[in-house]
Parts: C-alpha cells; structure tokens; sequence
C-alpha cells in the first residue's frame, strides 16, 4: 500500500512537471477561438474574457427556464438579445408576481404549494427544492407535451457564439473545448444540486460508427466525461446505436420522432450474454444541444425499460425556436 502511494504521488508529480514544460512550450489559449489567453478572473478560467462574455450571454436566461422543457419563459424568450443582465432578470422576477393574479398563474401557484411547481431565483438559479427529482410543472411551451425524461437542465440557449460552440465540440480535434464545455455544465449541475450529487450514473447519446468516423470521434462522450468527472460520478455507455439515422436537425417534429424510434438498444455484455445493469439507476443523460427532446425521450424511454429509476437530461444549449 505505501509503495502505491509513493508511486501515485511520483506519477502525479512527473504529470504536473510534463504539463508546466508543455504550457512553456505551447501557451494555453481559448478552446473557442484558439486565438486570446484563457482569462484568469471571472466564471471561467478556461475561456479568454471575450468568450465566455459571449458564450454566458444567455445563462442568466437558462436559469429561468422550465425544469421540464427547458424553454425560459415567453418574456424573456422574446426579449432583445442584451436583456439578459442581472437587473433584466430581476424585472422578469418582478413582473411574474405582478401577474400572479391571472387565472392561469393562480393554477400554478397552487400545482406550486403541492410542490409541483419549481420557482427559480434570480440570482442564484437555484430552485427551492433543488433536487433533480422534484417533479416540476407545466409551462405554457410544455403544457400539451409529454416527456419520458423527469426534467432538463440547460447551460446556454442555442445562438450565437454558444450555436458556434456546439457544432465545433462535435469533431474531434475540438476535444478541449467539448472538455470545458462538459466542465461548466457539470458546474451548473452542481449549483443546482447544492453540491451534493444525487445521480448514480451519467451517460450520453450514442452516434453511428459512421457519423463518428467522420467527426473523429463523439463529441458527447467528450462532454458527458467531463461531467461525471466533476461530478465524481462514474460516466458509461450503456447504450448503443442500432442503425444510422437522419440528421435531426433536417426534419420535421413528427420526422424527428420516425427517425429515432427504435434506433436505441442496450448493450450486452459479450462475456456473459447480459444486458447493463440499471436497475434503480439515477440516471444523467448528457447531450450537446436538445429542440424538440425526441432524441432525448427514445433514448430515456429504453433507459427507464431496462429499469432505470429516474433519467435527467442535462443540456450544453437549448434551441428556442422562433
């Protein structure tokens, strides 16, 4: 035992040595633009200063989305894109208890005194339950929809830098960015939960060998690590593709629903012939970017069959369509 603890410690002092002579060698730069230092103060030490301005531009409104569509609500949704401040978001705050004498909001006030309704705070985004299991309730984007995931947790909104983020993670030479990309989002995960993890697997979508051949890789797996990392929560494949599918992103809601049904499975173990094994499972389900959910609801439905307890989804950005 204590020669492997002198050897842990000899192999963490040569990493720590190898990386400060390759950062001597090659600076560190932004995993976006590859161009400005990462910046030393503020969210994120990994992002240069202009980044991670532009890719937190729409978090404060991330953090009033809906826990169960993930869609901010209608006011700030359709706000200009520079109302996402602080102070805008307070006024979002302000103006919803204003309105909490209309009918439609009475019904929420009182689906939220069962405690089916998760309030955000404006400063913090946290919710008064913060557990990823309190089942939240309908919005208005949501009220006629049905999802077999429990609730999403979405970083940013798919636009602008954040949409340029996204796609580049999905290649394999951007496997940095898709590594700070999966460490803020497991950040996030974290506020949200109050430090205490409360999930006891996290996996992510599964792509084609076809799709990965051409990308070099999986840019979700890249994301979903880094979040079990920061999480400390094991992060596994239980899943695997049975066919290749159309782009999503291509078709229509109902084409999009077609496209994915059925093209998920369990993988099975070639040693002993059985499927993984996730029982009573918590289960995080990472992916890159979500619009309608129907990629996310086949891949819980088979999740939830195979006997997981509960599956979340966790999101880098959120597509609001116009």
């Amino acid at each position: 035992m204590v020669q492997n603890g002198k050897l842990m410690d000899l192999q963490q002092r040569v990493s720590v040595g190898i990386t400060s002579v390759t950062d001597l060698i090659w600076p560190p730069s932004c995993p976006l633009c590859n161009d400005s230092p990462p910046a030393v103060t503020g969210n994120s030490t990994e992002f240069c200063s202009c980044c991670a301005a532009a890719l937190s531009e729409s978090e404060a409104l991330a953090r009033l989305a809906c826990r169960r569509c993930g869609v901010p609500p209608p006011q700030a949704s359709t706000s200009p894109e520079n109302s996402d401040s602080l102070a805008y978001v307070e006024t979002l705050e302000s103006k919803k208890e204003a309105h909490s004498r209309t009918p439609h909001v009475k019904i929420r006030s009182a689906s939220a005194a069962n405690g089916s309704e998760s309030s955000v705070h404006a400063r913090t985004g946290k919710h008064p339950n913060q557990s990823f299991w309190a089942p939240p309730a309908k919005c208005l984007h949501c009220h006629n929809q049905n999802f077999t995931f429990k609730t999403i947790l979405p970083l940013w909104l798919y636009r602008d830098r954040v949409r340029a983020a996204v796609l580049a993670a999905k290649h394999a030479h951007q496997t940095a960015l898709g590594a700070a990309l999966g460490r803020r989002l497991g950040t996030r995960v974290l506020e949200v939960q109050g430090r205490s993890c409360e999930f006891d697997l996290v996996t992510f979508v599964p792509s084609h060998f076809t799709r990965q051949f051409a990308r070099g890789g999986n840019g979700n797996q890249v994301i979903a690590e880094e979040v079990g990392r920061t999480l400390g929560v094991e992060c596994r494949k239980p899943l695997k593709i049975t066919r290749r599918i159309r782009k999503q992103a291509w078709l229509g809601d109902q084409a999009r629903i077609g496209n994915v049904s059925g093209a998920f499975s369990l993988k099975k173990s070639y040693a002993w012939g059985r499927v993984s094994r996730l029982t009573g499972k918590r289960i995080l389900l990472i992916d890159d970017v979500m619009t309608t959910g129907a990629t996310a609801n086949e891949i819980s439905r088979v999740l939830l069959a195979a006997g997981a307890h509960d599956v979340c989804l966790a999101v880098v950005a959120r597509a609001i369509r116009s």
